[in-house]
């Protein structure tokens, strides 16, 4: 009799044994696949997060390229203002030449009718 507990024990206790072994096995599987969710679910998040900051920066690219066009038409209109600035002040020194001229010319001609 005792020779048959002992065989009812055998397979019984490897029966638990295996048992055991695919529950931690199991157990194991259960965690390991958490484990790649977060860390799927936290790669998903940087993805996103990369994503933003890329089209943040594209953004801003555009807005300095919008500036930098908007400067070179303000260089463009400032040089053009400043060529006519220019001509002005030619054109006003050429007036006061004139105006010169014309004073002494006058200024002669008055003392010649006050000399005659």
């Amino acid at each position: 009799a005792s020779a048959r507990c002992s065989d009812r024990k055998g397979p019984l206790t490897e029966a638990t044994r295996w048992r055991t072994a695919f529950e931690t096995a199991s157990s194991l599987w259960d965690r390991l696949c958490k484990e790649a969710e977060h860390k799927q679910a936290a790669l998903d998040a940087a993805t996103e997060v990369g994503t933003a900051v890329q089209k943040s920066v594209d953004r801003q690219r555009a807005a300095v390229k919008e500036v930098e066009e908007a400067l070179a038409v303000q260089r463009r209109v400032l040089s053009k203002v400043e060529v006519e600035a220019a001509r002005a002040a030619q054109r006003g020194r050429e007036a006061a030449e004139q105006t010169r001229v014309a004073r002494g010319e006058a200024q002669v001609a008055d003392d010649e009718e006050r000399n005659t």
